[in-house]
């Protein structure tokens, strides 16, 4: 389920009844929308968001309404939450005790709040969230990893310590039939770093179970529940806000929760929940002014036009780098010199002299044991294997790895310094893209440019890389995507970066595939002379390539979704010998003729 736009958060009538049963003081108020929403809504049936606040409704209506009748479904769902919540925290206890000994820790979101409030009976959760020291993540996950924890949806330890910290503030764990949700970060920002200090110098202690744990101050609760409930999280997030906020407002001192709200950009936020507390019966304790300032809702930020169209390119490139913070050092062989090529507008001159001088930008997270002719990028270790700067996290689904980098690169290794043929194969959320048409370079030479919206039904591309442009038996792939996303606008709305959703990479070179068609009983003649290098055969054949990569036609419509130039055009010596763009002929002329494209 998609995260939610805190101002675009407008309560249906049965959120609106279901949270007056929740919330409201008035028992006659409560009871009237208990009975409202349950004659419309089935328990059995209930949407997510709305399942999820049954158990408070219990609790609540069991405080102001005592007499009234509840079902026995309802009462068994409040059983259900305290069992789950007591024994997740019966299993993670003894983790907690030895990994705060490692690491400082805090318990955070709803085993806090159990604690914090004792609402074992009414506050759901689906996993134990807990809190580390951004600086020391790599000690917590070492930790983890030897006590036999595993990251979820098929994510390595080396990319959840050198990918994910950079774009997520969270991953969650495994280890059996426990859950933990592992976060690094108090909230992204401008001011994150006075946050992660604000929330270790006023961590609490409390008990639990027996044991000394530690619990975030009310106002740094608040500020995370606001947070994920209205910027990450999912609507049944939203709704849990509310009713959390109601446990949490009580206890914030007003001073300090107005600097908290101030540094993280969320009094737009506070101002929605104050609404919607209204709507609920229960009237925010807390007065906090301020309007949209240091929201996360700027209004974008206008370049001057310089009137130079290349001043222009530089400035948009230059617009679209992420803070140092967040560059993939670890990925990079040289940042310094990465930061100064993307300083000067990722120019392609430049970007080849780096490249032939110091070798390939990109450093990957495992090393290869060679050249192989396929990645399935959607096994986070495979991506690991050739993978270098833009790419996010493995996708729950595996359906695919999302990149979110104005340059998103790819390492590839191969056996020879020949011409190759890249096959890249992308997932079906590509049309989803809100960065939907991108530039492929290899070795920082341009080769081609597409745009998934002109062809929607076609997820394989081939990109023909011919030897003149390899430096090594390496290839190493940049896409771009165009236009760029400047960092204000990907710090306002993440979803925006998110460009490309890469699923396969499969490799050959030139003379593999045409020997391929050889195989085939095609024009085994035409083929030979081409690999031997016999003229004219060779230098005609390397000028349909260039045609190839730069035919206006290769992104039509009306081509086949499987459609291969090269043996279109090595299947008919006719073609060969006219020098024809494929791509062009296929669609004036081949198709109506019956000719073979594959």
């Amino acid at each position: 389920m998609p995260a939610i736009e805190a101002r675009d958060m407008q309560l249906t009538l049965h959120e609106e009844w279901l949270l007056k049963a929740a919330l409201h003081p008035d028992p006659e108020i409560a009871a009237a929308g208990w009975k409202s929403w349950h004659a419309n809504v089935s328990i059995e049936a209930a949407p997510q968001a709305e399942a999820r606040l049954l158990p408070a409704v219990h609790f609540h209506l069991g405080q102001v309404a005592p007499q009234l009748e509840l079902p026995q479904k309802l009462r068994g769902e409040a059983r259900a939450t305290f069992t789950h919540n007591t024994l997740r925290a019966r299993d993670v206890l003894p983790l907690l005790a030895r990994l705060s000994r490692q690491v400082p820790t805090v318990v955070i979101k709803g085993l806090a709040a159990c604690v914090r409030s004792n609402a074992w009976a009414r506050r759901p959760m689906g996993d134990v969230d807990i809190l580390v020291p951004f600086d020391q993540l790599g000690q917590a996950c070492g930790f983890l990893a030897d006590d036999g924890w595993t990251p979820k949806y098929g994510m390595t330890w080396k990319s959840l310590l050198y990918r994910t910290p950079l774009r997520r503030d969270s991953w969650n764990l495994t280890k059996g039939r426990m859950d933990l949700d592992l976060h690094w970060r108090v909230l992204e920002g401008p001011a994150e770093r006075q946050l992660e200090r604000g929330m270790w110098d006023n961590a609490r202690s409390a008990e639990l179970l027996g044991e000394r744990i530690l619990l975030p101050s009310p106002e740094m609760s608040l500020l995370g529940a606001l947070a994920h409930g209205f910027r990450q999280g999912t609507r049944a997030d939203a709704l849990q806000t509310i009713v959390d906020a109601v446990d949490l407002l009580p206890s914030c001192n007003q001073e300090q929760l107005a600097t908290l709200l101030a540094q993280g950009g969320l009094n737009v936020e506070f101002k929605i929940l104050r609404g919607l507390l209204d709507s609920a019966g229960r009237p925010c304790p807390v007065d906090i002014g301020g309007g949209a300032e240091g929201s996360a809702h700027h209004e974008r930020d206008r370049r001057a036009a310089t009137g130079w169209a290349l001043l222009e390119t530089i400035q948009e490139r230059r617009a679209s780098r992420v803070p140092r913070d967040r560059e993939e050092r670890s990925l990079l062989r040289h940042p310094a010199l990465y930061r100064a090529w993307e300083a000067l507008g990722r120019l392609s001159i430049v970007e080849r002299t780096l490249l032939g001088v110091f070798g390939p930008m990109s450093r990957t997270l495992a090393r290869s044991d060679g050249a192989t002719t396929s990645y399935d990028l959607r096994d986070c270790a495979r991506m690991d294997l050739i993978g270098g700067p833009g790419w996010g996290w493995p996708e729950p689904e595996h359906t695919c790895f999302w990149a979110d980098r104005a340059d998103i690169r790819l390492l590839v290794p191969t056996q020879s310094r020949a011409d190759h043929v890249l096959t890249i194969s992308f997932a079906d959320h590509r049309l989803a893209s809100p960065a939907a048409s991108f530039d492929v370079f290899a070795n920082g030479q341009f080769l081609a440019f597409v745009d998934f919206r002109e062809r929607p039904r076609v997820a394989d591309y081939v990109v023909l890389v011919p030897a003149r442009v390899l430096f090594g038996c390496w290839i190493e792939l940049s896409f771009r995507p165009r236009p760029y996303v400047t960092e204000q606008d990907a710090s306002v709305n993440y979803s925006l970066r998110r460009s490309l959703p890469i699923r396969q990479l499969r490799i050959a070179t030139l003379a593999d595939q045409m020997a391929d068609i050889a195989a085939l009983n095609r024009i085994p003649l035409l083929h030979e002379k081409i690999l031997k290098g016999e003229e004219p055969h060779k230098s005609r054949f390397g000028r349909i390539m260039e045609t190839v990569r730069t035919s206006p036609h290769r992104n039509a419509a009306h081509l086949p979704a499987d459609f291969d130039p090269v043996r279109y055009i090595l299947n008919y010596a006719d073609l060969f010998e006219a020098e024809v763009d494929p791509y062009e002929h296929f669609l004036l002329h081949g198709q109506k003729e019956g000719r073979s494209w594959r």
